[in-house]
């Protein structure tokens, strides 16, 4: 297998790519954590593309962008729940600061997470919604209605539950399935289809 070579500026276009992906995942104050993703993304798909074919490098980035952006944020998460969880486990050795705040054994306690979600949060995923629904429209009618009982309408059903309402067999449903999830995803990055 021949290792596709790339221009400076191909390769920076996919950086970008990475760059604007984990952004969109890590918020807006995340600009040197999305630089950094946007780095181990690109690492990682130059080792992907030296031992496979790639045909869509742009979505490829985007995906492994993505999951590294979210790893990242998973992270960032249950570090700050732990913190939580460990400020308020023992009330016996809070002791009361100079400045009244409390401390355990000696560091500052931390404050719980603000229960009110991010706007700019439930403003992408609004988006994302959206052009996920366009996408589904567009699918022929039986796709159509496998994909909104499976992903878009509540509650979400199982392939065996949509194979019985539909009268169809689960095979045959997670074989749509299967088709699905591969034309939304070309509908969705924008590329054209190349098979």
């Amino acid at each position: 297998m021949t290792v596709p070579t790339r221009s400076k500026a191909d390769f920076d276009a996919l950086k970008r790519i990475a760059f604007f992906e984990a952004q969109k995942v890590l918020s807006v104050s995340g600009f040197d954590e999305a630089e950094d993703v946007a780095n181990e993304a690109m690492f990682e798909f130059i080792r992907y593309e030296e031992s496979n074919d790639v045909r869509n490098p742009g979505g490829l980035v985007r995906i492994i962008a993505r999951r590294l952006a979210f790893k990242m944020r998973d992270g960032w998460e249950e570090r700050k729940d732990n913190q939580v969880a460990l400020a308020d486990d023992s009330d016996d050795d809070v002791e009361r600061g100079v400045d009244g705040g409390e401390r355990v054994r000696g560091v500052r306690r931390a404050r719980p997470a603000d229960p009110k979600p991010d706007p700019l949060d439930a403003l992408i995923a609004q988006r994302e919604l959206e052009l996920v629904r366009c996408a589904v429209a567009q699918l022929n009618e039986q796709d159509r209605r496998i994909a909104e009982l499976t992903y878009l309408d509540e509650p979400r059903l199982k392939a065996p539950a949509v194979g019985a309402l539909l009268e169809l067999n689960e095979g045959t449903v997670r074989n749509h399935l299967v088709r699905i999830r591969k034309e939304l995803a070309r509908m969705l990055t924008d590329e054209p289809d190349r098979g």
